[in-house]
């Protein structure tokens, strides 16, 4: 990330004992929740239906225009398409992360047992998509990836998932 970003600034304060915290608006919902992901849109005559993908992706582009945030976390596709493709955070003092994983405890299909066991990696992202970069060498996509992690009182599991953790090692290594 370069200085310019809020959360550098934001990060630089609580290090020198401010009591600062940092603001992220997580902007990741259709990792799990499918149709519903996006919200509802109230309609004139009162009625509502689901948001589409184009109405949420103006709701974070108008989040990203106001620059109160320090930074903002979405999923694979979507940072894609804003910061890749739009390059909506262009001159945008908010910085980008990017949902690395979803863990198997957020998968909500219909009819589904999913959450009935212990939660499993499941790294979606590919990493040579979110650390795209321009033709200035500059990264577009993010720098910054979020890998969660359901707790599942096993102590062998989390150590038989490591290697799904890592990037896979056609991905990029990250810039230092």
């Amino acid at each position: 990330m370069s200085p310019a970003h809020r959360l550098d600034e934001t990060l630089a304060r609580i290090r020198a004992g401010s009591d600062d915290f940092i603001l992220c608006d997580a902007r990741d919902p259709d990792m799990a929740r499918g149709i519903a992901a996006f919200g509802v849109t109230r309609l004139a005559e009162g009625t509502r239906r689901p948001a589409t993908r184009q109405e949420f992706l103006a709701t974070v582009r108008a989040v990203v225009a106001q620059g109160v945030i320090d930074l903002v976390l979405l999923s694979p596709q979507n940072l894609h398409r804003l910061a890749v493709e739009e390059a909506a955070f262009h001159g945008s003092a908010v910085a980008r992360a990017v949902r690395a994983n979803d863990t198997t405890d957020i998968w909500l299909g219909r009819h589904a047992i999913y959450r009935q066991s212990a939660s499993q990696p499941f790294r979606n992202a590919d990493l040579a998509r979110v650390l795209a970069r321009g033709a200035d060498g500059a990264i577009r996509g993010a720098d910054l990836g979020l890998y969660s992690v359901t707790f599942v009182n096993d102590l062998i599991g989390p150590r038989l998932w490591q290697p799904a953790r890592r990037p896979a090692a056609s991905s990029p290594a990250p810039p230092s």
